[in-house]
């Protein structure tokens, strides 16, 4: 029993498991297939023979009809003592001719043959590779993979250079990810020890350099997509061949660079040799002429479990790092995530403002109003949004910096002095494009509704369609980055913010009186120019500042006069525009206000 429970064991442990990992997973903290091996062997140890079988048949249960024949190959493959795979014959022209396939193939879409042999719509452009590519590529590289698994290196190393020469003469094919599953770095990972493997010793540090191409690497982001030595090393669970003599030349090698990609690559060298003690005094030595350095610092300090240390370093990255830097966010983050889990409310608080610097928008505002009115300080934050915006107007802050005011309360000011905010006296005045947030004229419905909803005051709840004006027209502020730390957005939440700070502003009665003019000029000339222009797609938009406009009327002037303003456009000016009818009518049962009238 004992020698059938390890023969099974042998089988799981030589490949038949392995690990996905996602394209952006991180050197310091990914799985490699060594450290993934080594822990399955550990659980299966504690396992009986009849409990791994049983643990084998659970977990292939779900599999769908394709795949159970992949499996069952799979398994026969690693049965016993197979003698390792051999590059077949035919392999290597298998991949000349599958270039020579997808090259034919993308000519006869340039040339318009490919419209000649089959139905296929002219004005559609079909994918620029078949299914049949990019399984006949999947299965060339899991060809590799086999050879590298079973110890033929140097058959292996022949058709990955083979596959690799493939992918680079085709610029997407790499990221065509539809039938097409190929963990990349676990992949480049394994061509790139067949050729530390098969070359002199002294010529490894190059070669492997010239492999992990430092030009090419994207400097504007701090993760890591492609391969670190720890990858090449969890390959195999035999050790890296002359291993020290190479780290010792690698350091060396890549103290002489200046890319990114070499830097990086030189901090996981040092945290190799000397630890993390290595890598804060590299980071410090760079400062922020390298932000990586304290970004790698601090990732090895959470890897290590030693967040008080993440806080501290994370505090330092900030005074080390340039504001322009963008880079500068992923310390923010590490701050604010640690300072959540260690319960450190003044950092939480710092780290979340660092954030709302960083990226300068809605999302990251909402989270800091929230944790501000948690920790009860949500005045001084109000504050101080305020007079950091106050500093950075620009196209992007505008919205934000209005949103702002209306939540303080300051909206009297908005409309008082607006090119003091950078508001221009088209946004004020242009009746059409409010709902292209890309355009300079994006604050003018935000300004429309705000104006609305100081009119409403008290009576605010009563007006439903005020309040679907002011969600139509509060462009997203959105930094336009990917950046973004776990939590979910809550729009609802600012605008509430917004409607409480407007109508607790006091209203001067010849504030009133303007904003009541402006207001039903600017709502009067937009539903006339979308409606005698006859944008279909935009009589909802129409009817609802018409009945937005109505609601006014009703709670500041009487019902009459919504009644004749709602008569004006829908029954005398508008009267043969029946799709416009049609939504003002469903418009108006939407509020008691005007149901009735």
């Amino acid at each position: 029993m004992i020698q059938k429970r390890k023969k099974l064991l042998k089988i799981l442990h030589r490949g038949f498991l392995s690990t996905p990992r996602a394209w952006y997973s991180a050197p310091m903290n990914s799985m490699t297939r060594k450290e993934f091996l080594e822990q399955v062997q550990s659980l299966c140890e504690l396992m009986s023979y009849e409990e791994l079988v049983d643990c084998i048949k659970l977990y292939v249960r779900e599999y769908r009809s394709e795949q159970r024949q992949e499996f069952l190959h799979a398994l026969a493959s690693y049965r016993g003592d197979a003698p390792p795979e051999k590059l077949e014959i035919g392999l290597l022209e298998a991949v000349d001719a599958l270039a020579d396939n997808i090259l034919d193939y993308q000519k006869s879409i340039e040339d318009g043959s490919f419209y000649d042999d089959q139905e296929y719509p002219y004005d559609e452009c079909p994918d620029p590779y078949t299914d049949d590519h990019l399984g006949s590529l999947a299965g060339l590289f899991n060809q590799a993979d086999l050879l590298f698994s079973s110890g033929g290196i140097e058959d292996a190393r022949k058709l990955y250079s083979r596959l690799f020469e493939l992918i680079e003469s085709f610029e997407d094919l790499k990221y065509w990810n539809r039938q097409f599953s190929v963990d990349w770095i676990e992949t480049q990972a394994r061509y790139w020890r067949c050729m530390y493997e098969t070359e002199p010793p002294e010529k490894r540090p190059q070669v492997l350099l010239s492999l992990m191409d430092p030009r090419n690497f994207n400097s504007s982001y701090y993760g890591f997509g492609e391969p670190y030595v720890k990858d090449i090393i969890g390959t195999r669970e035999e050790i890296l061949p002359d291993y020290e003599q190479f780290l010792a030349s690698w350091c060396r090698l890549l103290a002489e660079g200046s890319t990114d990609r070499e830097q990086m690559l030189l901090l996981e060298a040092v945290h190799m040799t000397r630890g993390i003690d290595g890598i804060s005094e590299l980071a410090r030595s760079w400062k922020g002429t390298q932000s990586r350095g304290y970004l790698y610092w601090i990732s090895a300090l959470k890897d290590a479990g030693d967040l008080e240390q993440v806080l501290e370093v994370s505090q330092e990255a900030l005074k080390a790092i340039s504001p322009e830097d963008p880079l500068r966010y992923h310390a923010a983050a590490y701050l604010t995530q640690t300072a959540e889990k260690t319960g450190s409310l003044p950092q939480l608080l710092a780290g979340k403002q660092e954030l709302f610097q960083c990226e300068t928008d809605d999302f990251h505002l909402e989270h800091l109003m929230k944790e501000a009115q948690r920790q009860h300080v949500l005045d001084q934050q109000l504050d101080w949004v305020h007079s950091y915006l106050k500093t950075h107007v620009n196209e992007h802050t505008i919205p934000l910096m209005i949103k702002v005011m209306f939540i303080l309360g300051s909206g009297v000011q908005v409309y008082a002095d607006p090119k003091s905010l950078g508001i221009s006296s088209s946004s004020l005045n242009k009746p059409l494009g409010w709902s292209w947030i890309f355009s300079g004229d994006a604050v003018t419905g935000l300004l429309f509704a705000g104006a609305l909803i100081m009119l409403a005051g008290d009576h605010i709840c009563e007006t439903p369609i005020i309040h679907s004006v002011h969600k139509t027209y509060d462009p997203t502020v959105s930094s336009g980055r990917s950046f973004v730390i776990p939590g979910d957005a809550d729009p609802e939440y600012l605008r509430q913010m917004a409607v409480s700070g407007l109508i607790s502003s006091p209203l001067p009665k010849d504030t009133r009186d303007y904003l009541h003019a402006w207001a039903m000029e600017i709502g009067k000339k937009r539903i006339e120019g979308i409606v005698s222009n006859k944008y279909r797609n935009s009589y909802r938009k129409a009817a609802e500042i018409l009945g937005a406009l109505a609601e006014v009327a009703a709670v500041t002037q009487s019902p009459k006069h919504a009644q004749t303003l709602i008569f004006t456009y829908r029954d005398q000016m508008f009267q043969r525009f029946s799709a416009f009818r049609r939504e003002v009518n469903g418009m108006m049962e939407l509020s008691s206000l005007l149901s009735s009238l």
